[in-house]
């Protein structure tokens, strides 16, 4: 059973707090909204716009992207009693937000949102409750609710609350902290179909007053004293004991890090990094790493469908090595691993010759050549820092590519006699691939020991991360020309294990490549010929 850590409702409900002034407007005119007003969360097909309607003191209208907007007709004050039949019935499923004002007194919300399966969730804080009598069927069939809170009600003169959340499939968390249920002698049918339902609070005045208005069957955690009840238990045993529950044995699915790569972030970066979960930005609660708690000064969290990005100043101060992050929705934990590298401009090159252990073929490594160099004669000007060659000086040296058989890895190799010694052990000669200048950008040459591989990059930052994650450095495989006259094409195999790289100029084999799904990188470097 998966068990789900939670502490509190995302504080992104409160981003959707609706506006709560609005400029002195005549009866039936539109008033002005003041406030942030976020766009609606579920797209909504044929939401139909209805243009100021009267009702009793108040207006109404839903709007073209389908937010039900209430308020006083004389700007002050007014009275809310739908009583089962909410004028807006008819557009109930093209409402997708609300937005209420101030100067409200609600008397009964019976069957106020029923059908509304648009809605995803909404904030009634404004409203004064204090003779409220009826909440029967209020969000029945809201199929797309995932939360509501309605900690501020006051419900001690509420009688009727049956089916309040019957048919809430999506429903997974709601705060009922505040509710007084003992004069409600109607409660059947409350959370009837929430199969969702994750979290619930109650307060010391909520009575189950049916057995029918039980919570759904489950596994419920106390976040007091971390014991675990059933329904049953909960209405009977604990009834007047303020507490959230949590269901560990919710049919919900945990949200997960859709991202497709391990991030490595290296020291010393001027930007931090994102990862997105797919649990919707409500349900957002914390950001662990390692297991502890982050304070949200040190991320940024915004919307599609939960991206947190880490701040440089915060991931500056991990230490170098793996380490574990928990976005931590109320559905769960979206979970994965990132890198910390040390800052590349620190590391320092090695002293000792920078020659390869040649890998064999069939290890795949080679046997060692014994004196041959792995690196290219390429000889570097005395100072390239001053040097200014012109193009047409500068012959270039044949870079030769061979395959291995074995392993299926592509190399590339400046010397003659790397060449001849990787043939004599099995790899098959491909001819020249280019021809790479005699100065210029150096690209530098790795190789994994573990999976017995080369890779090749002009970056510094990538020469940095894959050293610290156990590659060796083999120095300078050879230079790109600073005039980019010919564009050697970098893809990427994502379904291969090692050798996943492979370098061509040649556009045609590098489209071929895309299309049977390798993924273009552009441009690794540049030759001369």
């Amino acid at each position: 059973m998966r068990k789900y850590a939670l502490k509190r409702i995302g504080a992104f409900v409160l981003t959707l707090a609706l506006a709560t002034a609005f400029v002195p407007a005549a009866a039936l005119a539109t008033p002005t909204q003041t406030g942030n007003q976020d766009a609606p969360l579920v797209a909504q097909e044929g939401a139909v716009a209805t243009g100021p309607q009267s009702y009793g003191d108040l207006i109404w209208e839903i709007d073209a992207d389908g937010k039900l907007s209430i308020w006083p007709a004389d700007s002050k004050n007014g009275t809310l009693s739908v009583g089962g039949n909410a004028p807006w019935q008819a557009q109930a499923s093209s409402i997708t937000s609300v937005d209420i004002a101030d100067g409200i007194l609600a008397v009964n919300l019976s069957g106020m949102f029923r059908g509304c399966s648009s809605l995803v969730t909404a904030d009634l804080s404004n409203l004064d409750t204090s003779e409220l009598s009826g909440m029967d069927t209020m969000f029945s069939a809201c199929t797309s609710l995932l939360l509501v809170d309605l900690s501020g009600f006051n419900t001690s003169n509420v009688s009727m609350m049956g089916g309040m959340f019957s048919g809430c499939s999506s429903l997974v968390a709601v705060d009922l902290s505040s509710f007084d249920t003992q004069g409600a002698f109607k409660m059947q049918g409350m959370f009837s179909g929430c199969t969702s339902l994750v979290k619930v609070s109650l307060g010391t005045n909520f009575r189950f007053t049916s057995d029918a208005a039980y919570l759904p069957e489950g596994e419920w955690q106390s976040a007091t004293t971390g014991a675990t009840f059933s329904a049953e238990q909960i209405a009977i045993s604990q009834q007047g004991i303020a507490d959230t529950y949590t269901n560990l044995t919710a049919e919900v699915e945990a949200p997960t890090i859709t991202d497709e790569k391990a991030v490595t972030w290296a020291k010393g970066s001027k930007d931090g990094f994102k990862l997105r979960s797919d649990a919707n930005i409500l349900l957002f609660e914390d950001v662990k790493v390692d297991g502890a708690s982050v304070d949200a000064k040190n991320y940024d969290v915004t919307e599609g469908s939960t991206i947190v990005e880490l701040k440089p100043s915060y991931l500056q101060t991990l230490a170098e090595g793996e380490h574990a992050i928990d976005i931590v929705s109320i559905t769960g934990a979206a979970s994965t691993k990132f890198t910390v590298a040390p800052d590349p401009t620190a590391v320092k090159p090695k002293p000792e010759d920078p020659k390869p252990d040649n890998p064999k073929p069939d290890d795949p490594k080679l046997e060692d050549p014994g004196t041959t160099d792995p690196k290219p004669d390429n000889p570097k000007p005395e100072d390239p820092g001053t040097t200014d060659p012109q193009p047409g000086d500068d012959a270039g040296h044949a870079m030769y590519r061979l395959y291995n058989p074995n392993s299926g890895e592509h190399f590339y190799t400046a010397s003659v006699e790397e060449r001849n010694h990787l043939m004599w052990c099995g790899w098959k000669a491909e001819g020249i691939a280019w021809t790479a200048p005699s100065w210029g950008t150096p690209v530098f040459r790795l190789y994994n020991p573990n999976a017995g591989e080369h890779h090749y990059t002009t970056s510094e930052v990538e020469r940095a991360v894959l050293q610290y994650a156990g590659w060796n450095d083999e120095g300078i495989g050879w230079y790109t020309d600073n005039s980019q006259r010919v564009p050697v094409y970098r893809v990427y195999n994502p379904n291969a294990y090692a050798n996943n790289h492979h370098y061509t100029p040649d556009a045609g084999e590098r489209d071929v490549l895309v299309d049977m799904g390798w993924r273009d990188e552009g441009v690794g470097w540049y030759g001369i010929n």
